[in-house]
């Protein structure tokens, strides 16, 4: 735990120096995500001692320094599209109708948007983005999560992607359905042993998983206990 204090303050130090000059040298650059590592590392070692609000404050921390590197340093590569998503069509004729400001506030806007119209599956799905033309999906997709990873795999065609999140895993847990956004798969290990103590889970014989949205994996397969079933979702990275 000293380990990570001491590396904490020479972080902030850092980033202090990194905020304050328009040019971080590479050589500095270089140490900032050295430290980085460090951290994380320490933060893994340290997991038990630590409560998961800590745990965010240092990620927070984590990814203003990264952002303080990339942004003096590192080219970062462009995106297709900056601004609103718009994406209108209909979910067995119910209308979608979703303005949204990034793929994060889409994601959200798409699920609350089907629950809130009460529909449990469809089996029509009718899409268009930004205005182009409507493309039209047939097949079954079962609850909000994967009624909308079908949304966004069609909206990363067009470009849109996530920033600032190594891996989105969604899916459910024998029909509970759940959605993780981490920076690693430790992070996801964390949020995954939450949720499923949350829903008060104890052991399951069904985990459907989708990664980044992508198609969604199906396992049977009894599973018991926050590890095994945790280890099962994040393994499908």
């Amino acid at each position: 735990m000293k380990s990570l204090i001491l590396c904490l303050i020479a972080l902030c130090t850092s980033t202090a120096f990194a905020n304050n000059n328009r040019h971080v040298p590479p050589q500095a650059s270089t140490a900032l995500v050295a430290l980085s590592n460090r951290v994380n590392d320490l933060i893994e070692e340290d997991a038990d001692m630590l409560s998961r609000a800590q745990i965010k404050i240092i990620r927070a921390s984590l990814k203003e320094i990264e952002a303080t590197v990339l942004g003096n340093n590192v080219p970062v590569p462009p995106t297709h599209h900056h601004g609103n998503i718009l994406v209108r069509g209909d979910l067995d004729g119910s209308e979608l109708n979703i303005s949204a400001n990034d793929v994060d506030d889409l994601h959200d806007q798409c699920v609350a948007s089907v629950k809130s119209k009460g529909l449990q599956s469809i089996s029509k799905l009718r899409l268009s983005v930004n205005l182009s033309p409507l493309k039209v999906f047939q097949g079954y997709l079962r609850g909000a999560n994967q009624i909308c990873n079908k949304v966004m795999q069609e909206v990363a065609v067009n470009g849109y992607t996530y920033r600032g999140y190594l891996t989105i895993f969604s899916g459910d847990l024998d029909g509970s359905q759940f959605i993780i956004k981490a920076k690693n798969l430790f992070d996801a290990t964390i949020q995954c042993e939450e949720i499923v103590k949350s829903k008060g889970l104890t052991s399951i014989s069904k985990v459907s998983v989708a990664v980044n949205h992508g198609p969604m994996t199906v396992s049977q397969g009894y599973l018991r206990g926050r590890v095994e079933i945790c280890q099962k979702v994040v393994g499908t990275h």
